[in-house]
């Protein structure tokens, strides 16, 4: 048997387009799927998007109360 050369270019464009592809399907079943943390949505409104607690980061962004996950209601403290 024979082996076959390729010129670099054909690989790197090979490569290119397998990385695309793979990319094009991930965001597509991303989309399809939506999101898959409770509390992660856009937020919609007419916010600038800003800072934390703007409601469109899917966590209130802690702060002076000790910092921490808005949301996380129940998980309790560890001890």
């Amino acid at each position: 048997m024979t082996s076959r050369q390729h010129s670099p270019f054909v690989l790197l464009t090979a490569f290119v387009l397998l990385l695309a592809a793979m990319f094009g399907a991930a965001y597509a079943v991303g989309a399809a799927v939506g999101p898959v943390a409770p509390g992660m949505h856009d937020g919609g409104g007419s916010g600038s998007g800003t800072g934390p607690g703007d409601g469109r980061t899917g966590h209130d962004g802690g702060g002076a109360d000790g910092g921490g996950m808005g949301g996380m209601h129940g998980m309790g403290t560890a001890r």
